[in-house]
């Protein structure tokens, strides 16, 4: 246990109090400088009943329906009024863990004394120090008070809570502040002061919720359909970001093989050839002697297949590709043209959702494309095996004729090649060439079909696509190889995935999806890239964070804020001086901590939508120096 909290727990325990060192959303709201990871100590209360109450059957109601997101989601039309605003219900606007705690009764200011005094006796206190005071107690509704030691000096800050605020009076407000702000600046004693410095930073959450405000207990990551907002900051006072002096970063977060992605069936694909890998593998190291022992490769007892269909009917579909027909339903066959004619005349992107419907659904998808959408299905390699010498079978006996591309160097082409000649001997499938030719064309035709989204989308020269896929179909079959080959399909996949979410909400021209594309690429490939190839079948949440592109930061402009907060710093000699509004759409405190009647107001269509108001104040005592 962190001495900190041990020796705090020790002298604090005679009174029932609690001393918890975690991370806090609201302390990291409003007060950014200490970091997005920065863990506090945290006296409170910690009330086992309120806890039951949270986390009763109906309390997991109320908790499931405030990470609904409500309305359908923003369609940023350039010209058209897609912002009208509208009630949104209140939903978790902090973390899980947080509502585990209680504010503390009457003695809030003496507690975070005397810690702070016993902690410094015993030169131990490193870490920022906060108490949870209850607002009913005092006229400023005082809820979170703090002080922080370091080298620099020591500081004290203070949180209260200022009801609500309708836009309208925000604005009123604001528009109030702005000569004081200017006067400061003119009329200060430039000897003992600086001019005032104003930072402000807004939020705007475009789709979904922050998954750090997610309880994973009882929400499936599977189901997860991503995060989207963009974080703006600015030094001058006013409520909306001034485009040309402010610095935008867009937030997007997704999870791998998530069911609301319309990418999932890739990802479902790439997963399938991932674990044949690792029977490869396991069946190589076994018989390191030969490639061709008459040992059989069996599928371990725990394998699933997302795609796993019955032995009949994936006969049935092998049987009517060979004789020529359709094996799947003619109405899934679309034509793909409009989407392969590129963006339209005002330069918008193809969206990746609209091409990922026609990826197998394209009229020219060759011979071996089709057999893995067949194969694929099976759930043992005896089948596997059967389907690959079926095919062989029917084309040496049957003059069978399959169409492949132009150029075709997969294992099975070279193959089916070799098939043409004179002697017409059929290949021999023993051990685990079956599934090293399934895996190959596999493989090949995820190629194609990354190849196809990137290109069409126009993200990437088809070129430069093949450049950085190698060819791995020449002399033995390496496992190593394939699977390094598997893991850059993985990269550009993530990368499509953070890609797609943003076309979805905001419309993208062509250079700007390029350039967020590239961005994610360039992490996720990168030697430090944050998937793990070991990783892959769990949902994992991963963010990107790029520089957001002004032309869409001024549309989403075009809709009020989630948040928005104002810090004004003076400095005196030895002093800095710090005010802190903050306003939000949702309430940044749990109600565990503070339920108010102010939940229960409603917005008005004359007034806009209603803010919660929270204010704070920081001094920071400086230690002199020599100069």
């Amino acid at each position: 246990m962190d001495q900190e909290v041990q020796i705090s727990r020790q002298f604090l325990a005679h009174i029932g109090l609690s001393v918890e060192k975690v991370k806090l959303s609201f302390v990291k709201r409003l007060f950014p400088e200490f970091g997005k990871d920065r863990e506090v100590l945290l006296i409170c209360n910690l009330s086992p009943e309120e806890e039951e109450k949270i986390m009763s059957p109906k309390g997991r109601d109320e908790n499931s329906e405030m990470l609904d997101v409500t309305g359908s989601p923003l369609e940023h039309s350039y010209g058209d009024d897609s912002f009208n605003v509208s009630r949104t219900s209140l939903r978790r606007n902090w973390m899980k863990n947080e509502e585990r705690f209680m504010s503390i009764h009457q003695v809030a200011a003496e507690t975070l004394n005397y810690t702070q005094e016993k902690l410094s006796n015993a030169k131990l206190w490193t870490t920022p120090l906060f108490v949870l005071a209850d607002p009913q107690e005092s006229n400023e509704r005082c809820i979170l008070i703090g002080s922080h030691s370091d080298s620099r000096g020591f500081r004290t800050l203070r949180i209260c809570l200022g009801g609500t605020m309708f836009l309208s009076e925000i604005h009123e407000a604001i528009q109030m502040e702005v000569p004081f702000i200017q006067h400061d600046k003119n009329e200060m004693n430039l000897q003992n002061r600086k001019k005032a410095q104003v930072k402000i930073y807004s939020v705007y959450e475009i789709s979904g919720v922050d998954p750090e405000m997610v309880d994973w207990k009882d929400e499936e990551k599977s189901e997860y359909g991503g995060y989207l907002s963009i974080e703006t900051s600015w030094e001058e006072l006013s409520f909306i970001p001034p485009l040309r002096n402010s610095s935008s970063t867009l937030f997007a977060s997704v999870v791998s093989g998530s069911k609301a992605s319309p990418l999932t069936s890739l990802w479902n694909e790439l997963l399938l050839l991932k674990n044949y890998l690792a029977m490869l593998e396991e069946y190589q190291t076994k018989h390191m002697s030969s490639r061709y022992s008459v040992a059989p490769l069996n599928f371990p007892k725990c394998f699933s297949n997302v795609f796993r269909e019955s032995t009949s009917k994936i006969t049935k579909k092998l049987h009517q590709i060979l004789v020529g027909d359709d094996a799947f339903d003619d109405s899934e066959v679309i034509d793909d043209t409009s989407v392969a004619e590129g963006p339209s005349e005002d330069d918008y992107q193809i969206k990746l959702s609209d091409m990922a419907k026609v990826l197998e659904k394209r009229p020219d998808q060759d011979f071996a494309s089709i057999l893995w959408r067949i194969i694929k299905g099976a759930d043992s390699y005896t089948t596997m095996t059967d389907c690959i010498h079926t095919v062989f079978e029917a084309i040496s006996m049957s003059n069978f004729k399959p169409s492949l591309n132009v150029g075709d160097d997969t294992r099975f082409g070279k193959l089916v090649g070799g098939l043409d000649s004179v002697e017409k001997q059929l290949p021999q499938l023993a051990g685990s060439i079956s599934m090293e030719l399934v895996v190959d064309m596999g493989l090949e035709k995820l190629v194609r079909d990354y190849t196809y989204l990137l290109s069409t989308g126009n993200l990437m020269e088809s070129y430069d696509a093949r450049k950085i896929l190698n060819n791995v179909a020449e002399g033995v079959f390496d496992v190593t190889k394939y699977r390094e080959k598997l893991m850059t399909l993985a990269q550009i996949h993530m990368s499509l995935e953070f890609l797609q979410l943003i076309q979805d909400q905001l419309n993208c021209r062509m250079d700007v999806s390029r350039s967020i594309f590239e961005a994610a690429l360039k992490i996720y490939k990168a030697p430090d890239s944050p998937l793990n190839f070991q990783n892959l079948e769990n949902h994992v949440i991963y963010s990107l964070n790029v520089s957001a592109p002004k032309n869409i930061v001024s549309e989403v402009m075009k809709m009020p804020p989630a948040s928005w907060m104002c810090t004004l710093t003076t400095d005196v000699t030895l002093q800095s001086y710090s005010s802190v509004t903050h306003y939000s759409r949702t309430p940044i405190f749990p109600p565990n901590i503070y339920n108010s009647e102010d939940m229960l107001k409603v917005e008005t269509d004359t007034e806009g939508p209603m803010y919660y108001v929270t204010t704070g104040s920081s001094i920071h005592f400086k230690l002199a120096t020599d100069d």
